[in-house]
């Protein structure tokens, strides 16, 4: 089962990788693998409530939160504009229940294994995902190729996850036995989320990493005294080990990498200067001007905004999928 929750995290890119190559399921990845999960959540549910082992309240609470909103965003489809794409919508949301309910009820998931599969389970993809990157951003002639269209929008994905990956590593020193291949894999992935040109991810996963060394630099300064000499000299060498590593990597791969370097550089300064010309940044200050608009029209649009999947029909007219960019702003319309 446990291998199951993994593939299911990981349904949306293996479904990807399979189109790319020409693999097609009779079943969608997702669904299946979410039916087994629900069916594995309700077991361990009923066989508690027939046990009567009580839940622990940290345990319910944010799942009980979650149910709320979903409850929710139920409700609105009693009143938003879009008559289809709100529906599916939902259907979409709701695998996110699925995902977070598994670690919670099931007894026999190791969070510390699943964490560390994930890692390395993701730092495979990336690893696959790079050069085709590379190949197709070099190659104008790919552009017209569905399959390689697909591949190219997992860069969001790529650079989500790659964060995510990097925040755990730095916060669970002892996810990995071995210090060296753990920061191996630092090297690794902080390199991979640069060049997936994710502006929002590489933001805000260096915002994070810098609040967990201005943390440690704290801690260690408050205990230096009662420190190992020895894990006080291991520390630094990891630390100069990550940086060497780093330019060592992009030194003896330059030319590879200067392609999405240059693309990663370009996409921040794109986003810095972007208030005078026409871009994708500029249209998501409208998207957020328009539904700030909307949102302040009346009293009840403040109130419980304007319904699940609203966004695409107000805006356009169109009853399909869109979005302003912001999902606090998104959650009213």
């Amino acid at each position: 089962m446990n291998v199951i929750f993994y593939i299911y995290l990981f349904s949306g890119i293996l479904k990807v990788i399979m189109k790319f190559y020409g693999i097609h399921l009779p079943i969608d990845l997702t669904a299946l693998t979410g039916a087994v999960l629900s069916i594995d959540v309700l077991y361990h549910l009923l066989k508690r409530a027939i046990s009567g082992s009580p839940f622990h309240k940290s345990v319910l609470y944010p799942l009980i939160m979650l149910l709320v909103f979903t409850g929710w965003m139920v409700f609105t489809l009693a009143y938003t504009p879009s008559e289809s794409y709100s529906k599916a919508k939902l259907f979409y949301f709701a695998t996110n229940i699925v995902a977070f309910a598994y670690p919670l009820f099931h007894v026999k998931i190791n969070i510390n294994k699943m964490l560390r599969y994930f890692v390395l389970g993701f730092a495979i993809i990336t690893f696959w995902y790079v050069p085709i990157l590379v190949h197709y951003i070099n190659t104008p002639e790919l552009h017209a190729l569905q399959r390689y269209n697909s591949v190219f929008n997992l860069y969001l994905v790529i650079g989500l996850y790659s964060g995510f990956s990097v925040i755990l590593l730095a916060i669970r020193p002892k996810l990995f036995k071995y210090a060296l291949f753990r920061a191996f894999l630092l090297i690794f992935l902080l390199i991979s989320l640069f060049l997936s040109g994710a502006r929002a991810s590489i933001i805000i996963t260096l915002l994070l990493l810098l609040v967990i060394l201005f943390e440690r630099a704290f801690v260690f300064f408050i205990n230096a005294g009662k420190m190992n000499q020895s894990k006080m000299v291991m520390n630094g060498f990891l630390t100069l080990f990550i940086i060497t590593g780093i330019l060592v990597v992009s030194v003896l791969f330059s030319g590879k990498i200067n392609t999405l370097a240059s693309r990663s550089v370009k996409r921040f300064d794109i986003l810095v200067n972007s208030l005078n010309i026409a871009t994708p940044e500029n249209k998501r200050f409208e998207q957020l001007e328009f539904s700030l608009d909307k949102i302040n029209e009346s009293a009840s649009s403040v109130v419980h905004g304007y319904g699940i999947g609203s966004y695409g029909v107000i805006e356009s007219g169109k009853d399909a999928r869109a979005y302003p960019h912001n999902f606090i702003l998104e959650i009213y319309i």
